[in-house]
């Protein structure tokens, strides 16, 4: 299972953009994300809702890449940590769908 939502969870990540992620630098990259934890969280006779918990690891750029090669930017790696459901199937249990709406990572360590 963790397998299966670990995949989902990066290719959203990839796929799609973050507010929480784009405020921090002027370009990242999401080079990982990480599930720690599955747990159930509703289960009734046609579904079963799991939230999950994990983090992403991603690279913050400062400034054009340019900028970078010129030493005038900078990369800096850094970890965020997010959470998000899943939905399947009670049927179906192995095929779970990740709702979108859902996923949000905590970037307020950046601030602290």
């Amino acid at each position: 299972m963790e397998q299966l939502v670990d995949h989902q969870i990066f290719a959203e990540f990839v796929e799609s953009s973050f507010n929480e992620l784009d405020e921090l630098a002027t370009h990242h990259i999401v080079e990982s994300a990480c599930v720690e934890d599955i747990d159930i969280s509703s289960l009734d006779h046609e579904s079963i809702i799991f939230r999950v918990e994990g983090y992403v690891e991603c690279t913050l750029q400062y400034g054009s890449s340019s900028d970078v090669r010129r030493d005038e930017g900078s990369v800096i790696g850094e970890s965020f940590p997010f959470a998000c459901n899943f939905s399947a199937s009670v049927h179906d249990p192995l095929r779970p769908t990740i709702d979108v709406a859902t996923l949000k990572i905590d970037n307020s360590s950046w601030f602290d």
